[in-house]
């Protein structure tokens, strides 16, 4: 009974080892032979991808092959710049290691920082200030020279002459209506208030722009006003004079001369006021750049 029973599981094992042999054969065949497409394969393609050589995988044991994956190791730290506490803590020399160490070296170096911005400020102040006075110096000059034909005409009149016969002294005729030696008429009145506005305006600029001089300091809206109510007389006495039908171009020269010179101040006043104006922008977003940085 014993012989028959061992007889028998000997025929079992046998039975199982060819069973596993006959198996492991069919996945061998099934591994090697053509692949039995996958859902979706009608709707897709396969091309052969040139590798440059033979490349190691695993034996697939299935009709789907799952590749060895490719690990590409990636470092990710938070954003610093060379400006960072991080830098500025490591190294320093008299200092221990630790929680407390890096707490005083980032104090430090906060307070180092703002000390820089206060720096980069200062100097961004002092680049302006110089900026300033020297568009006041210009618009200084273009103010003095409306200035100086109103002063010249009174106290020099014969220097105008080549410009019409007619001469236009608003000073003179002011002081002489205010002692009484003429009478106006309206429309005099009006040339003389229009003409002295125009020199009041050129008075009120040059003052301006020498202060701005001394101080460092440039309102070119105030400036370009100024300039415009120095202009705009002049050009309505042309107007009231040309719609009255008195106007003469030979004998009335001088007043297109003046008209002429107060517009020349204008656009000048104006080209200088927006060069002030795009360098004070310039100046906050570097200011703010260098502000990020920091």
């Amino acid at each position: 009974m014993a012989k028959k029973s061992k007889k028998k599981e000997e025929l079992l094992r046998l039975q199982e080892l060819e069973e596993q042999q006959r198996r492991e054969k069919e996945l061998e065949t099934e591994a090697y032979s053509e692949a039995t497409p996958d859902a979706g394969m009608e709707t897709t393609f396969t091309k052969v991808v040139g590798s440059g050589g033979p490349v190691p995988i695993v034996a697939p044991k299935h009709t789907t092959v799952q590749l060895q994956p490719i690990i590409v190791p990636l470092a990710v730290v938070p954003y610093m710049s060379s400006d960072s506490d991080v830098l500025k803590t490591e190294g320093r020399p008299g200092e221990g290691s630790g929680y407390e160490s890096a707490r005083y070296a980032g104090e430090g170096s906060s307070a180092e920082f703002r000390k820089v911005e206060q720096q980069n400020m200062a100097k961004a102040k002092q680049k302006a200030k110089v900026r300033k006075r020297l568009l006041s110096l210009f618009t200084l000059a273009f103010a003095l020279v409306g200035v100086a034909y109103f002063i010249l005409a009174h106290f020099v009149p014969n220097i105008f002459a080549a410009l019409g016969e007619n001469a236009l002294d608003p000073i003179g005729d002011l002081a002489s209506w205010v002692s009484g030696d003429i009478s106006p008429s309206i429309d005099q009145i009006i040339y003389i208030i229009l003409y002295m506005v125009s020199f009041a305006a050129c008075g009120l600029t040059a003052l301006g722009t020498f202060i701005g001089l001394l101080s460092g300091r440039y309102s070119g809206g105030l400036h370009v006003c100024f300039a415009l109510l120095a202009f705009i007389p002049t050009l309505v006495a042309i107007v009231m004079y040309v719609a009255k039908n008195t106007f003469n171009i030979s004998a009335d020269a001088i007043k297109i001369f003046v008209a002429a010179l107060t517009f020349v101040k204008l656009m000048f006043i104006i080209i200088l006021a927006a060069v002030n104006r795009k360098k004070e922008d310039d100046a906050e977003e570097e200011l703010e750049r260098t502000s990020a940085v920091i």
